[in-house]
């Protein structure tokens, strides 16, 4: 089956097809079509002859040039993991949805907050992992995440009165959120969020 990314790039180069094919004649770039004297003398619509050396590019080339079209061809590629093939993210989601509804179950507490910690384990591996290497941003998660430890951490740890613990996580949050979008931007190549 193929992923969603092999789908898109199907998908992108059958209206591109699509495009060229309803685009008359006219519109092609000057020098890059040969019309037949026969056609032109008997009024009919015209053979349009392409030279192999023509010019004309298709694509995103087209207008930015071959950079253009590596970067979008490695865009569609998720970033490889660090241990290889074996999917540890997945199966740390799994195992805490498994703690989550165990914890329901049994009426545990405990169990249902491990089983969403090491969910979120799971799915922030993932994130920063696609963040730092510039495929999809991940600011505003990673900004929250520094918030949400920082208050806990100043809350639980430290007994700070909740309105302080709230003004730490922003004092915190704010420089991380600037901080991870610099990293994106420097890892894209210069765009500053993506959407896909």
């Amino acid at each position: 089956m193929a992923s969603r990314s092999q789908r898109t790039r199907k998908q992108r180069r059958k209206r591109e097809q699509t495009r060229a094919a309803e685009r008359p004649a006219t519109e092609d770039a000057a020098g890059a079509e040969l019309l037949t004297e026969n056609a032109v003398a008997e009024k009919e619509d015209p053979v349009v002859e392409v030279r192999s050396d023509s010019p004309v590019k298709k694509g995103v080339g087209a207008r930015f040039g071959r950079w253009a079209d590596r970067l979008e061809e490695a865009a569609d590629e998720r970033p490889p993991a660090v241990w290889g093939g074996f999917p540890l993210g997945p199966l740390a989601v799994l195992a805490g949805l498994v703690l989550i509804v165990v914890g329901v179950v049994k009426t545990d507490p405990v169990l249902m907050t491990m089983g969403v910690g090491v969910g979120a384990v799971g799915g922030l591996e993932l994130a920063i992992r696609e963040h730092f290497t510039g495929f999809r941003s991940h600011t505003s998660l990673l900004g929250g995440i520094i918030f949400v430890a920082a208050v806990w951490v100043s809350f639980y740890l430290a007994h700070v009165v909740l309105w302080a613990c709230l003004l730490i996580g922003a004092v915190l949050a704010v420089p991380a959120f600037w901080w991870f979008r610099k990293r994106f931007e420097k890892a894209s190549g210069g765009l500053t969020y993506k959407l896909r």
